[in-house]
């Protein structure tokens, strides 16, 4: 399985500004799939010049950081520019190493368009888990602000993508009520 976790590292250490449940659920989940035989790549953003490119943290399971745009840390709102080049660069790993994938699984909204590319290229299922979305933030706090990109962005993906994991059942009525995602799209997966 190709992972996708473009705006965080799920080995980045937790309680920073982008560095918590997400990161964790990600890391989690990858030991887990490896630890019932299930290769697993994890590919996130470059951040740091000396960072290596790959890095095996359970027996099957691999972070592997590509460069999208400048290897420092970015605002997650900053990093939409850089998603077609971490597409590109996690398919010229994949060439490089003459790896296949069976499925990609997105996290969060820049993943899934990121995911999107290329699940079209490999011609595999395409996952993902939102995290959050757009709409509901601005549903549940009207104090919130979402990018127009990230809202269009979001009610386009749901619907190219094989399967949705969502955490609740509530988080899949929102899906279906607010953004119309066919129910059969849905699975609910407690954390």
């Amino acid at each position: 399985i190709a992972m996708f976790s473009l705006h965080t590292s799920p080995l980045a250490s937790v309680g920073g500004r982008e560095t918590g449940g997400m990161n964790v659920y990600v890391l989690e989940v990858a030991r887990g799939l490896a630890a019932l035989g299930v290769a697993v790549d994890v590919f996130t953003r470059r951040t740091g010049e000396a960072e290596p490119e790959v890095v095996e943290f359970a027996p099957g399971a691999r972070l592997v950081q590509v460069t999208a745009g400048p290897a420092e840390r970015l605002e997650k709102e900053d990093l939409l520019p850089f998603v077609e080049a971490f597409a590109a660069r996690v398919e010229a790993f994949r060439a490089r190493e003459g790896l296949t994938y069976d499925a990609i699984y997105s996290h969060y909204w820049l993943s899934v368009a990121a995911g999107d590319r290329l699940a079209s290229l490999w011609h595999v299922p395409h996952e993902a888990m939102f995290h959050t979305l757009g709409d509901v933030k601005l549903r549940a706090r009207a104090s919130e602000s979402e990018r127009p990109e990230r809202l269009e962005a979001e009610r386009r993906l749901v619907h190219s993508l094989a399967r949705i994991v969502a955490a609740t059942e509530h988080e899949r009525q929102l899906l279906r009520q607010i953004i119309r995602v066919d129910a059969r799209k849905i699975a609910v997966i407690p954390l």
